[in-house]
């Protein structure tokens, strides 16, 4: 018995528009610069390969590929520095999910085993499967990614009969999903205003609102990078070896907003603006740098402090007057199936032993000066 995964991404209205097909066309772009070669490499017919390219650059704000027309040749394509991204984090998820499916698989065979076992054989003895304890699912800001999996560490020592997952993505991101009643028990936003507008849109009650830290910003760049970081400070956007800047995407990303203020604080945002790179979320942001995609750029401080950063990199912390305070904020919502979990868990962050946490990975604290 076997079982075949396809995995997909779609559009709002269910339309897939990305799939195994388009990371083997990218692929083949990025080797031979054409899409016309890469298409008969790939055993499409040019319009086919073609149309499949203009339905992916029409799902995002930055293009896939560049493109040439004309010539001895007829042209060419190269993909941009999204696109490269975008092929990179796709085939990652792409075998990410495969391996999880074959894992499942093997796990279905094997308890579908233990079933016919029972049924057939009549084993009175076939131990009944222990019930699974309750879980809540969080949605976190990024700016969350390494103090989050240790509240929820400390958490399952004081509730070892609840479980916790977390999924980590940008604030903007988690509200339009959340406005679609997305199945998310709790929400720890990058700020206050996207609990807010769910509040104010009737999706979410007023007293389920709750602020639980504050971020700060910094200006980080990997250690062998040639830039004084510490000397330079904001200079360090002038530096010779500096191409592209990455900070998270201000259109969804709280600490995004935050990063463009900053900057445009000190003057450095227009003289830089072709080198800018728009991160997903601020995690992201850090991923960027970190892989040499870019040679420096704004992220938070909580995760220039976390021990998975703090080593490959260096940082000079922007003074806070600099652009707008950053909140953290989150919210309950009326669906969730386990509010008493989801209630512990949210008196948990807001305890002594949250703060303790929060404030390790560089969170400032509610009712600190």
């Amino acid at each position: 018995m076997n079982a075949r995964v396809r995995v997909m991404l779609t559009d709002e209205q269910g339309t897939p528009f990305a799939g195994i097909g388009v990371i083997r066309l990218l692929k083949a772009i990025d080797e031979h610069g054409s899409i016309n070669h890469a298409a008969k490499v790939c055993g499409l017919s040019y319009l086919k390969a073609w149309t499949m390219m203009n339905r992916l650059d029409e799902q995002f704000d930055e293009p896939i590929l560049n493109r040439t027309s004309g010539g001895p040749q007829g042209g060419g394509a190269t993909l941009t520095f999204f696109g490269r991204q975008f092929l990179k984090e796709f085939e990652a998820y792409h075998q990410r999910v495969t391996r999880t499916a074959k894992t499942e698989m093997k796990r279905f065979t094997k308890r579908l085993a233990l079933l016919f076992l029972c049924g057939v054989v009549g084993l009175t003895s076939c131990a009944r499967a222990p019930d699974e304890p309750d879980r809540i699912h969080v949605a976190a800001a990024a700016a969350l990614k390494y103090a989050m999996p240790d509240i929820i560490a400390r958490f399952h020592e004081k509730h070892p009969e609840w479980k916790v997952e977390a999924t980590y993505s940008s604030s903007g991101s988690f509200y339009a999903q959340l406005t679609s009643r997305a199945p998310f028990d709790i929400f720890f936003s990058a700020d206050m205003d996207y609990p807010g507008q769910l509040i104010e849109e009737g999706h979410v009650a007023p007293e389920e609102l709750f602020h639980y830290a504050g971020g700060r910003l910094v200006l980080w760049t990997r250690r062998d990078s040639p830039i004084d970081i510490q000397d330079m400070k904001m200079e360090a956007l002038f530096h010779p070896s500096v191409v592209k800047i990455a900070i998270a995407n201000p259109r969804h990303s709280p600490y995004g907003k935050a990063s463009e203020a900053a900057l445009q604080a000190y003057g450095v945002l227009a003289p830089n603006q072709a080198k800018l790179v728009h991160a997903q979320n601020i995690a992201q942001a850090a991923q960027f740098i970190e892989s040499g995609a870019a040679q420096l750029g704004v992220i938070a401080r909580s995760l220039a402090q976390a021990p998975a950063l703090a080593d490959r990199g260096t940082y000079w912390e922007i003074p806070a007057d600099r652009y707008p305070p950053i909140e953290l904020g989150g919210v309950i919502p009326p669906w969730t199936k386990h509010r008493e979990l989801a209630t512990a868990f949210r008196d948990f962050v807001l305890s002594d032993t949250g703060r303790e946490i929060l404030s390790k990975h560089g969170f400032t604290l509610p009712g600190d000066s």
